[in-house]
């Protein structure tokens, strides 16, 4: 537990807490919907919209700020001495871990939120928003229907009338729509659209998620995570049973980055919630928001050009998970995320010589270009053999990575390699005494 800043976390809750309730009851007090017009308009159909939507957001976004202050409750008198026998370090545990898995379920419920804010930026008009609700109330309602027909053998008829009244307004919805922008809808194989009337399927996350990554932001990307199993898997994990699974060993600290995720997280639901109500107030917490996102000198803008840009070309020499490599090629996804085509020069995790990899992986340790023009310099005059001078680049940078302190410094001990690299450095002054 040494690792834990208590006077930044107590910064950190209070900042968070402060986004969690101001900033979005700043977004709520544009939205015109009080507690008894959200009920009233709960089963209205074709009327709720815009507003009750992102009302309902902001209801997650406080829910939030309740968990994490309860969290920061539970944890401000914390005692290492705690852990000092058998029955203090299991309760703690369990504690710590029971807080975790808590955590985990609202960065998932965040990311799903920002997910579906990022889409709805796309079809920001209030007949899509009735139609995503409507369709929220018909998947409810039909697997009710499921399971009564499934363990009862039972045909609930007052359930079908409300099923059908739902189709009827769906339908009605869709005159003002075009079913083909509505992304929460699965589309059939025959059409590629939605099936008209309540007849479609809502999407799932992933699909979701591929659809809102194209038109996020650098900051939107980082934030969600930048895959499904970033975004969803791993904090689903957290939350489902796993009797016999791995586990990550929780702290304070581990609590602390989830609560960091969730301020990212809530952040930019509000600045989504305030771009879909085209709010333009330069005052406030949500204002604040928005005019210090800016990703240039942030870490999140480094995470971002890691995973898009990371300044690595072909010939280049580089370090993957601790193994010398060459890049052989490079390949950008339908997201923008790159990766490299790598060749191992000194060993490998599992024996192969030649594999692909996340950019995000891969850290330059000389850049290809440099080496030649350093050669050629040193030469005088422009190689006529690019191959043999490839070929001898590569052989000395092996023998540097090996022989010089460049493969331990590339793995953290930087004892060993200070004491390589002074050896070597011992050797050139005998070798010119």
């Amino acid at each position: 537990m040494k690792d834990f800043d208590k006077n930044n976390n107590d910064e950190h809750v209070e900042a968070l807490q402060q986004l969690c309730f101001t900033g979005a009851n700043e977004i709520r007090s544009r939205l015109r919907v009080n507690e008894d017009t959200y009920y009233f308009y709960h089963r209205v159909h074709n009327q709720r919209g815009r507003r009750h939507y992102i009302y309902a957001v902001l209801d997650e976004i406080e829910r939030v700020g309740i968990a994490v202050k309860r969290v920061h409750e539970l944890f401000k008198d914390y005692n290492p001495s705690d852990e000092a026998d058998e029955t203090g370090r299991r309760v703690l545990r369990n504690i710590l871990e029971s807080t975790n898995d808590e955590l985990s379920l609202y960065v998932r419920r965040l990311t799903e939120c920002l997910v579906d804010l990022i889409n709805f930026s796309k079809t920001n008009t209030d007949p899509y928003f009735d139609h995503y609700l409507l369709y929220v109330e018909l998947t409810d309602y039909n697997r009710q229907k499921q399971d009564l027909k499934t363990y009862f053998n039972c045909d609930n008829q007052n359930l079908q009338m409300v099923i059908d009244l739902l189709k009827r307004s769906i339908s009605i919805a869709e005159q003002n729509l075009d079913l083909t922008k509505c992304w929460y809808l699965d589309r059939a194989k025959s059409t590629g659209a939605p099936k008209p009337g309540g007849d479609a399927k809502l999407s799932n996350f992933e699909r979701r998620m591929a659809t809102a990554l194209p038109f996020a932001s650098k900051g939107e990307h980082a934030a969600l995570g930048f895959d499904y199993g970033q975004a969803y898997r791993r904090p689903s994990g957290d939350i489902h049973l796993n009797i016999g699974g791995v586990r990550r060993r929780v702290t304070l600290s581990t609590l602390l980055g989830h609560q960091q995720k969730i301020g990212l997280l809530s952040s930019y639901c509000l600045l989504r919630c305030r771009r879909l109500l085209r709010i333009r107030a330069s005052g406030g917490v949500v204002a604040g928001i928005a005019k210090k996102i800016n990703l240039d000198g942030h870490p999140l803008a480094d995470l971002y050009k890691a995973h898009t840009r990371p300044g690595i070309a072909k010939g280049d020499f580089v370090v993957v998970r601790g193994y010398l490599c060459e890049v052989l090629a490079s390949r950008v996804s339908q997201f923008g995320y790159k990766s490299f085509k790598i060749k191992y020069l000194s060993g490998s995790p599992a024996g192969e010589r030649e594999d692909s990899v996340p950019a995000v992986e891969v850290r330059l340790l000389f850049k290809a270009a440099t080496i030649r023009k350093g050669v050629r310099g040193l030469l005088g005059v422009k190689p006529r053999n690019p191959r043999l001078i490839a070929s001898k680049l590569r052989e000395t940078v092996v023998k540097l990575w090996e022989n010089n302190g460049l493969k331990e410094l590339a793995r953290g001990d930087t004892e060993e390699a200070t004491a390589k690299l002074n050896a070597a450095v011992h050797s050139i002054r005998d070798q010119l005494a």
